[in-house]
């Protein structure tokens, strides 16, 4: 790991500059911005800036447009304390050409690609909407809980709602709700790699839980009519855990 060298630093192949919180990351993303203007020639538009919140696209946006006009007075002879601006200016190999291209870049710089994450996919989105088989009009959801939540409850209304009494009994038990199943799926659905097992093949629930429906109901028939009986047995049977079933 080298000490980064901003001047000098290379503005092709990839490249990882590593910063934590207040070491001029900003400043670094202006200061690159600017080269890659002067030195490669590339148009603001096909400059690529992508970064996390709307407040920081606003940031980045103004701070790399007040550098570019900066810039742009540097070369046509205002003072600067900027010691950047200050190198290229002495470095420039035709002064004139790169006040030409400032003057260009600023005048473009309504059409400089920066971007937070999601508007850039956004925008890929629309620009290759035809090669990507996607729809032209696309919307891109900043917080898709509202969403997760529509589709659990379709879920519940159509699978579980008018299932057997025994599966619905059973969920209630294990507290499975809408709610539940909207918490499980946080986190999970951003995961292309997302891999789900289980079985696909389908059970005819009512006909298995048939005979448990049978045995219940002969079983309360039993009690009816021998109540007392099933008691006496209870009360006399050494098989029962006494700690748990007390006699009194």
């Amino acid at each position: 790991m080298e000490p980064l060298d901003l001047l000098h630093a290379p503005l092709s192949g990839m490249n990882l500059i590593e910063a934590g919180a207040g070491t001029g990351k900003t400043h670094t993303i202006t200061g690159l911005f600017l080269r890659l203007v002067l030195e490669t020639e590339i148009p603001v538009e096909n400059i690529l800036v992508v970064t996390y919140t709307k407040a920081a696209t606003a940031e980045l946006r103004e701070r790399i447009r007040k550098k570019l006009v900066e810039a742009r007075a540097a070369f046509a002879g205002a003072y600067s304390d900027d010691e950047l601006l200050v190198q290229l200016v002495a470095l420039a190999p035709d002064p004139g050409r790169w006040a030409r291209l400032l003057q260009r870049a600023v005048l473009d710089f309504d059409r400089a690609a920066i971007f937070t994450i999601h508007g850039f996919c956004q925008r890929a989105l629309a620009d290759s909407a035809f090669e990507s088989a996607a729809p032209f009009a696309t919307d891109m959801l900043l917080d898709e809980q509202e969403l997760v939540q529509e589709i659990v409850d379709d879920f519940w209304r159509i699978e579980i709602q008018d299932a057997s009494r025994g599966l619905i009994d059973y969920l209630i038990k294990q507290n499975v709700t809408t709610d539940s199943l909207t918490a499980f799926l946080h986190g999970k659905l951003s995961k292309p790699y997302l891999q789900i097992h289980g079985t696909s093949e389908v059970f005819d629930l009512e006909s298995m839980e048939k005979p448990l429906a049978l045995a219940f109901t002969a079983a309360r028939d039993c009690w009816q009519t021998a109540s007392g009986q099933v008691g006496d047995l209870l009360r006399e049977s050494s098989g029962l855990n006494r700690n748990k079933y007390r006699l009194s």
